[in-house]
């Protein structure tokens, strides 16, 4: 009596008729004006998202990425465009999101890793947006500026096939910026 019990939605469909009304134009607009966006990666992709669309995303974007859980090696971390587990006390260069004007949360939340407030990696006027298929998951942690639900592949392959070519010289600029970050971090 007085018990209860959340019934999710099956996130794992084959696919989502949740996207629509512009959605993935406004995050191309949202990608092609940061000049420092970061990706992060959660468990959430390792459901849905294959090696090779998750790779084609980043190499086309220049935005670096940083995975969690279950998504930890879809990507190599290769200090090329995936830094490492996205957790500042096991990877210094993930502490560099205090700097990124753009977050990407694909298949994950803002959680204790990411965005505890006492920890600061998040600065309050970075914009945040989250891709998933649980809607349960979306703004978990903090507020999204937009908000996707459904397949993530879908919205990697739109945010690569939108990036515009000035914006992706400028988030390279920026991923060579982690990059040196990074091979710093590793030779300590």
């Amino acid at each position: 009596p007085g018990a209860y019990r959340v019934v999710r939605h099956d996130w794992r469909t084959p696919d989502s008729q949740i996207v629509s009304g512009g959605l993935h134009e406004e995050l191309a607009r949202l990608v092609n004006a940061a000049k420092r966006p970061v990706l992060i990666v959660g468990g959430g992709a390792w459901w849905e998202l294959d090696r090779d669309t998750l790779a084609s995303a980043v190499a086309a974007t220049g935005i670096p990425v940083f995975t969690t859980e279950l998504a930890r090696g879809l990507i190599p971390d290769d200090g090329k465009s995936c830094f490492g587990y996205a957790h500042p006390a096991f990877s210094r260069t993930f502490r560099e999101i205090r700097s990124a004007d753009l977050l990407i949360f694909a298949g994950t939340e803002v959680n204790l890793h990411t965005g505890a407030p006492r920890k600061s990696l998040i600065a309050k006027d970075t914009k945040i947006v989250q891709l998933h298929r649980d809607p349960l998951q979306i703004g978990i942690g903090r507020s999204t500026d937009l908000a996707i639900i459904g397949p993530l592949a879908r919205s990697l392959r739109a945010m690569a096939q939108n990036i515009d070519h000035s914006a992706a010289a400028a988030h390279r600029s920026w991923l060579d910026h982690i990059r040196k970050s990074y091979a710093g971090h590793r030779t300590e």
